[in-house]
């Protein structure tokens, strides 16, 4: 399942969220996290202290280890996305 995982932090817990994050993917690679594997880069809004990425997500419990792993420094909502073409596809079938 694909999902858009939105976060906001504070700015002064920056340095602590940069502490964590920098070797997360290095740490999920080597099976060290059980995260989703990301599939986009980190993008930020600019001039806020918020962003988002995109994550591939094979178990629920994924998303929830992601949210514990920055608990107290990052804020999550993660929504599941898919392609609008397919949901078009859903729409229509459903009306069949």
């Amino acid at each position: 399942m694909l999902v858009i995982g939105y976060w906001e932090t504070k700015p002064e817990l920056i340095d602590d969220v940069l502490a964590l994050y920098k070797d997360v993917d290095e740490k999920r690679e080597k099976g060290l996290l059980n995260h989703p594997k990301s599939i986009s880069e980190n993008y930020m809004y600019s001039g806020k202290n918020s962003g988002f990425r995109l994550f591939e997500v094979t178990d629920p419990i994924q998303i929830e280890n992601v949210k514990y792993y920055y608990y107290g420094l990052i804020e999550w909502t993660f929504k599941p996305i898919i392609e609008a073409n397919k949901s078009v596809k859903a729409y229509l079938d459903s009306k069949k």
